[in-house]
């Protein structure tokens, strides 16, 4: 949650979209982490190759939502349901919130996940979106943030916890 607290002048220059937040968040054991090809996917700026979310200034920050995370979590979700995200931006993750400059992630609008069972009602209701969300979003976005996937191992690095709510 620590990573989004830059809200201000976000809004009005419409620059950012998709997922941030802490890292550290815990996931189920045996999440997927990401493979070479779908982090390198996501291709960083200057400014996100540099550095890690937390060590970026404001202008970073909008910087690699501009050029980052906008165009490749846009790109990611529009290839897996293109009539869904055709209009793929900062509300699709942070939610109408965002428009009132509320920037901070997790979003409670999102999906509420729960780790206990390995996403097993998630996985029963939208198999393929736990999948793509797991394999895509996650190694796309901590790429773009600076970030390593999510380890459930050492319990750190870029997880779904950043933009979902999870229960216990």
């Amino acid at each position: 949650m620590r990573k989004l607290l830059f809200l201000g002048s976000l809004v009005s220059l419409g620059l950012f979209a998709a997922c941030g937040g802490g890292a550290g968040t815990q996931t189920p054991t045996g999440t997927p982490t990401a493979t070479a090809s779908a982090s390198a996917s996501a291709a960083p700026s200057a400014s996100a190759a540099a550095t890690t979310w937390d060590q970026m200034d404001h202008a970073q920050r909008l910087n690699t939502m501009k050029t980052v995370v906008l165009p490749t979590l846009g790109a990611d979700f529009k290839a897996f349901d293109a009539k869904k995200y055709d209009n793929f931006s900062c509300v699709t993750c942070h939610g109408e919130r965002i428009k009132q400059g509320d920037a901070k992630m997790p979003n409670p609008d999102l999906p509420h996940l729960n780790y206990t069972d390995n996403f097993k009602k998630q996985r029963e209701k939208k198999g393929a979106m736990v999948d793509f969300m797991m394999n895509k979003v996650e190694p796309d976005m901590a790429h773009a943030v600076g970030e390593k996937p999510f380890d459930p191992a050492t319990k750190t690095g870029f997880g779904c916890a950043e933009c979902h709510v999870v229960t216990p």
